[in-house]
Parts: structure tokens; C-alpha cells; sequence
């Protein structure tokens, strides 16, 4: 118990330095959460479903959910809104996000801008932490006592995002508003973030599609993270891929296209940092659906999704 609350501890002091993003391993299918520019890029309707468990076989690992919407709205606007929670260990997160996005067509690519809004709502259970003692040579569970405490606090981002048939490009500010959160327990600072992401086409022939992608984040007092992937659509009924996150895990990464406009994909994190020794790895998740296609629709131009297997899988 002593060595789990110490790694909860780290994990409540690490987003205390700001890291409010949170590490998705199936980062393409979430870009709406690190870009708001990204909502109705794609020119669908789409609603998702994403799972991860972190850390499995640690006590309070971390567990996020998700359930989100992003669609082309009109002739050149797009909508996006997320509903959040998040646990890791006594720290409870609920929250959600409308982004609102202007996408112009330029003669080889789009360029979209974003902005988004959100509210979240931390709570801190302190009765969930206990610590040892030692007593006349004898170690004993140490419990404190508390009440669950709780603050809200608002948030914004922005970014701008520009594709085409070939590539994206986005870059995005988050945290925008500083919210210092504390309570008689605990304090979260949430400082701003900075994230690029950037992938890029390769079409062997009709029926395969290799996209290799990048994605670096940035936040106040925090080192720069990397994610490095590769992703090969076969046939526009299968995906497979495996990323590389550097200093943390290596991804799996399988999917399928369902009967009707459903799409599934699971991933798995092989961990190799230090805390590899206490947990079986991480898994994700993800089930959306396409109910409705705006291409052909739209005053601007976008063929980039045009027979694709998924919108998200670029």
C-alpha cells in the first residue's frame, strides 16, 4: 500500500504542474480534444464512445471516459462537445467541452480555426489514501479522515488546422484560463499546453493506405512528450498500427469496420517506464458511429475522407 500511495501521489503532483491532457494511445480518433479546430473537418456526423483503462492491475489506476459528437454544421462551420470523467486514485474529474470551428477553402488545402469552452469539476477523496506507520517496530496502516471535496473550474483552447487529401497540420493552445485550484487538501495548477500534430498519406494502391503521424505536447513546467506512429488501412475494412511514446509505451493498435456505419478499435500499451513493474499495461476502446455525410454538401472542398475506412483514421 505504502509504494501505491506514493504513485498516486506522483500522479496527483504531475497534474498539479499542469497536465490536464489526457494520454490517449488512440490519439487520431480524439484529435477534437487537442485541436478544437478539428470539429467538421471531416464533413460528417459522428458520435464516439472511448474507453481506457491505464495501469491495469494498480489500485486507482486511472480510468477515462468519454462520449463525444463532432459534425459539419451549415456551409463552412463545424460543432464538436465532449463529456469527460476521469479517475486516477482520489482525484475525480468531470467535465465537458463545446468547440466551435470556420473551416476556408483554399485551391490545395483547408484551413480551419477553432475555439472551445469548457467547465470541469475536480474532487478529491481523501478518505481513499492511507500511509504506514511505524509503531514500536511494528508498521500499521495509517488512515486519514476527510470530507470529499470539490471546485469547478472553466477552461478554454484555440488552434488552427489545415488538410487535404494528403496531410493534416494542427496547432493548438490549451489551458488558456490559469485556474489555480485548492482546497484545504490539495492544489491543481493548470498551466497551458501546447500541442502540434501533423500526419501525412501514402497510398501504395487502392486498397492500402500507410499514414505515419506525429504528435507533440507541451505544457508549463513539464517536459516536451512525443508520440510517433504508423497506420495501415487495408481494403477500407481494416486498421492496424503501433505507435511509440517516448520515455512510456509502445501501442498496438487493431480495428474494424462493423455492419452499418459502425467502427471499433482497441488498442493496447506495452509500458516500459519504471512503473512497468506494478501494472499489466493499458487498454482503449473505441465504438462510433457515422450517421450522416456532408461531402458534396459543403461550399468548401474536401475529398480527403472519400472511400475511407474511418474519418478519424487519416
Amino acid at each position: 500500500m505504502k509504494y501505491i500511495c506514493v504513485a498516486i501521489l506522483v500522479v496527483i503532483s504531475l497534474a498539479a504542474e499542469g497536465q490536464q491532457l489526457i494520454q490517449w494511445s488512440q490519439r487520431n480518433t480524439e484529435m477534437l480534444t487537442y485541436n478544437p479546430a478539428v470539429a467538421g473537418s471531416n464533413l460528417t456526423q459522428e458520435i464516439q464512445l472511448h474507453n481506457r483503462m491505464q495501469w491495469v492491475g494498480w489500485d486507482d489506476a486511472p480510468i477515462v471516459q468519454t462520449i463525444s459528437y463532432n459534425g459539419a454544421v451549415g456551409k463552412n462551420n463545424g460543432l464538436g462537445l465532449y463529456m469527460l470523467y476521469d479517475q486516477t486514485g482520489p482525484v475525480k474529474r468531470y467535465g465537458g467541452t463545446l468547440s466551435y470551428a470556420y473551416h476556408i477553402a483554399f485551391p490545395l488545402f483547408n484551413l480551419s480555426f477553432g475555439v472551445s469552452g469548457s467547465l470541469k469539476q475536480y474532487c478529491f477523496d481523501i478518505n481513499k489514501l492511507e500511509f504506514e506507520s511505524q509503531s514500536h517496530g511494528v508498521v500499521e496502516p495509517l488512515a486519514l479522515s476527510g470530507d470529499i471535496q470539490s471546485k469547478v473550474a472553466p477552461d478554454a483552447s484555440t488552434g488552427i488546422y489545415a488538410s487535404n487529401h494528403k496531410f493534416y497540420f494542427g496547432f493548438s493552445f490549451t489551458e488558456l484560463i490559469n485556474s489555480k485550484l485548492k482546497t484545504s487538501s490539495y492544489r491543481i495548477n493548470q498551466g497551458q499546453q501546447y500541442v502540434v500534430m501533423t500526419g501525412y498519406n501514402f497510398r501504395e494502391h487502392t486498397q492500402l493506405v500507410i499514414t505515419p503521424s506525429f504528435l507533440l505536447t507541451s505544457a508549463t513546467g513539464t517536459p516536451v512528450q512525443l508520440d510517433a506512429g504508423i497506420r495501415f488501412e487495408y481494403n477500407k475494412m481494416f486498421l492496424f498500427g503501433m505507435s511509440y511514446r517516448i520515455k512510456d509505451a509502445v501501442v498496438l493498435l487493431a480495428g474494424t469496420k462493423l455492419p452499418g456505419n459502425f467502427f471499433v478499435a482497441y488498442s493496447y500499451d506495452i509500458v516500459y517506464s519504471p512503473v512497468h513493474k506494478y501494472n499489466m499495461g493499458s487498454h482503449e476502446l473505441v465504438l462510433f458511429y457515422v450517421f450522416w455525410s456532408k461531402i458534396g454538401k459543403s461550399s468548401y472542398h474536401n475529398e480527403d475522407f472519400r472511400g475511407q475506412l474511418l474519418p478519424r483514421w487519416k
